[in-house]
């Protein structure tokens, strides 16, 4: 009996110990795929620039003068180039239309985008509105520093994925109310090779400044 009772005891003491074994891997097994997780969602926010990257890209005064590069390349390491055609005067309160060029023969470049602020020279705040016009623009409200700046900026669609040679998008600005002096017009963008990583990407930034009438 005691032979019996000592195989039952041992045997208890085997499935108790499997069982702790099969507890431990599942927790394992759990923490492995919260982590994936985790790195996933950290990789989704990196990549997530495509859809439109948060306000404060542009080189304007206050911003990170490198948030572009901390993720892509240096600015201005490849052969293209980024143009804004603002309007050289302004007449307060008129609606002028805007374009941002990209242009690259480098055949490698197969994805485009863009964002742009515009602010009064005297306190570098927001100066006048921006307009998007279409679906390949958005307009950030209330953003960058101190949240008090406008931004226009790419859209997904607006990544013309897979176009060469370059890229345009044409919004709208309605100038300040009142003559608060010269304006500058403020942008970054990027020039992608669309392989779904920040590696490869080239930088551009560029400004150009619109005097009052």
């Amino acid at each position: 009996m005691a032979a019996k009772r000592h195989k039952k005891s041992e045997s208890g003491f085997c499935a108790f110990r499997d069982f702790l074994w099969l507890v431990r891997l599942i927790v394992l097994v759990s923490a492995l795929a919260g982590l994936a997780g985790f790195l996933l969602t950290r990789d989704t926010r990196v990549h997530a620039f495509s859809a439109g990257p948060p306000a404060g890209y542009t080189g304007a005064p206050q911003e990170e003068p490198e948030a572009c590069a901390e993720c892509h390349v240096p600015p201005d390491a490849g052969t293209g180039k980024l143009t804004i055609t603002a309007p050289q005067t302004y007449v307060p309160g008129q609606t002028y239309p805007v374009t941002v060029t990209h242009t690259n023969a480098d055949p490698t470049r197969l994805r485009w985008g863009f964002e742009l602020t515009v602010l009064d020279n005297a306190s570098d705040e927001k100066a006048g509105e921006l307009h998007s016009n279409d679906g390949t623009t958005q307009i950030l409200n209330n953003a960058g520093p101190a949240s008090a700046r406008q931004y226009v900026e790419h859209t997904a669609a607006g990544t013309f994925i897979g176009q060469q040679n370059g890229a345009t998008w044409t919004f709208n600005w309605t100038a300040p109310s009142t003559d608060v002096g010269p304006v500058t017009f403020y942008a970054a963008g990027n020039q992608a090779n669309n392989d779904g990583n920040t590696s490869g990407d080239f930088i551009y930034k560029t400004f150009v400044t619109s005097a009052p009438a």
